[in-house]
């Protein structure tokens, strides 16, 4: 299964929507890690404010992915907790990578 993401144009505007006030390097990052995800687009970017809000450092600096906020991984943890086993061991053996897409880890 191959689920393309946003191109480059759309993420850039569904990032504007919801975080205009990002800087630049902030924006890029954002952009570059999301992969086109609309859910990575809007979290990572409200991470920013979060982080400034907080006193922490600056997410663009630092070095390795941009943080996923709590809430999103809440979220996600609810969900697959109440999959059967056989689906949650099917989403460790099937979870996407850039190296290898889905379609080929099924064959």
């Amino acid at each position: 299964m191959d689920l393309p993401g946003l191109t480059a144009p759309d993420a850039a505007r569904l990032l504007d929507d919801h975080a205009p006030e990002l800087a630049e390097r902030v924006r890029t990052r954002v952009l570059a890690e999301s992969g086109g995800s609309p859910l990575a687009v809007i979290e990572l970017g409200s991470s920013r404010p979060a982080a400034r809000d907080d006193g922490e450092s600056d997410p663009a600096g630092q070095v390795g992915p941009l943080p996923v906020p709590r809430r999103v991984q809440e979220a996600f943890r609810h969900r697959i907790v109440e999959l059967p086993d056989l689906t949650q061991r099917a989403l460790l053996v099937a979870q996407p990578t850039r190296r290898r897409p889905l379609r080929r880890s099924c064959t």
